[in-house]
């Protein structure tokens, strides 16, 4: 029989929020009355699962509604699609952006172009 090693972290509002066993740790954040577990290797740092947690959280949260989530059957195939939808979600955020800057650059090459027609005679 292997040993145990059990270890909690409580912060300083009396919420769980890592158990160390063995050679890893279960991280516990809620969000939107949401408890979002992670499973992380007891290397990684806490600040780096934070962040992963959160970019987790967030996207979750900003793929389900409130809605949503109110109303869940308690069906996990719900979820199932969760990755394919946060690629869709992240490739329109990417086309967006990239729509951005070629309209800065269009008004500012028609301004430029506008500008210099002007001066001359």
């Amino acid at each position: 029989m292997s040993t145990f090693y059990y270890h909690t972290e409580v912060n300083f509002h009396g919420v769980l929020t890592t158990i160390h066993i063995d050679d890893f740790k279960l991280r516990f954040l809620m969000k939107r009355d949401l408890l979002f577990v992670g499973k992380f290797s007891a290397k990684i740092s806490e600040q780096k699962i934070q962040l992963i947690m959160n970019r987790f959280s967030n996207h979750f949260c900003s793929i389900y509604s409130k809605q949503e989530i109110d109303t869940w059957d308690h069906d996990l195939k719900k979820f199932f699609t969760f990755e394919k939808k946060k690629r869709a979600k992240e490739k329109e955020k990417r086309q967006k952006k990239k729509a951005q800057r070629a309209k800065i650059m269009a008004d500012f090459t028609d301004r430029m172009w506008n500008h210099s027609s002007s001066t001359i005679p």
